[in-house]
Parts: C-alpha cells; structure tokens; sequence
C-alpha cells in the first residue's frame, strides 16, 4: 500500500448530530480520545436535559479508534438515558475491533446494538468544542468517565481504579 491509498483511508475526527423529531442521531468519526471529552460532556448535559429528545442513536460506523474517556462517556449517556426514559439508546457499530472493546468492558450492555448504518437526517451539525482550553475540568470530565466505568462492574472497577485514584490526587479529592 503506498502513502497516497493510506492517507485516503484515514477518517478525520469528528463529532456531529442531527436530530428528526423526537430522534437524535450522534455520528462518531475517527480516533476517539480525551480531548474530545468535554465538548462531548456538554453536548450529552444539553441532551439529557431536552424532555423532547425520545430516542437516541450513537453511530461509530466511522470510528477508528475509542479512549477509555470517551468509553465513559458513552456509558454515562446509556445509563442517564435508561434512568430517565427506562430505554437503551441504539448503538450502530459494524467494526469488529471496536466491538471487541465495546464487550471487553460491557459497554456492549448499555446499548442496544446493531452493524447497520441508521437511516438519519442529511444535515449534520458538529457537537461545538469549547472555546477555552480549561486544564480541571477537562481532567473532571476524564475522572467522572473512568469512574463511570468503573461502577459499571468489579472488573472495570479494578482496570481503572489507578486512572480514578491518580485523577483524584490531582484534582485534590483523593
């Protein structure tokens, strides 16, 4: 494979959504880290708190890559949804590796999951980054998310005990 065909079938990073009615779609692209997390930590609040949202949908058919951070997110999204609407969002994701993650961590749990692609709405919108760069809160964003994962079972709760343990420290809960 030459550098030309290599180039052309990385994926850029981003985040978008588009809503229909009551159906919110969140397409995921890309290589998945921390640094996304808080635009993605608002754009869930912002969500979470719209009653008219009724269904949700996370697309990561053009997902690369996924960090634990954002993992977190995830679940926390799944979770607050199911407590609020006593419903699973549908999670869409057709890569076998990610699928591999998504199981290893039970994330698989959380969502109802499918390989197909969603019939969506064309106009996408990017989930807005934030405008300054604010060091503590993006570490809250990354220790609320570990922690997350971890209470979603022992073996989670153990993986990520030091990440929860170290982010504490330094945010000066620990």
């Amino acid at each position: 494979m030459n550098a030309t065909s290599i180039a052309s079938t990385r994926v850029a990073t981003s985040l978008t959504h588009a809503r229909e009615g009551g159906t919110v779609v969140i397409r995921l692209a890309g290589d998945l880290r921390h640094t996304h997390g808080r635009a993605f930590d608002r754009f869930i609040d912002t969500l979470l708190a719209d009653a008219g949202v009724t269904r949700v949908i996370v697309d990561l058919g053009a997902a690369t890559g996924i960090d634990s951070t954002m993992l977190g997110l995830l679940a926390r999204l799944a979770s607050e949804l199911e407590a609020r609407d006593g419903r699973k969002p549908l999670l869409v994701s057709p890569d076998a590796d990610i699928n591999a993650l998504l199981e290893s961590i039970c994330l698989d749990e959380c969502f109802l999951r499918c390989d197909g692609s969603p019939a969506a709405p064309d106009a996408a919108a990017p989930i807005p980054a934030p405008d300054d760069e604010a060091d503590a809160e993006t570490a809250r964003v990354i220790l609320e998310a570990h922690r997350t994962l971890g209470r979603m079972n022992a073996a989670n709760r153990e993986m990520f005990r030091s990440v929860v343990e170290a982010l504490e420290q330094e945010l000066g809960r620990g």
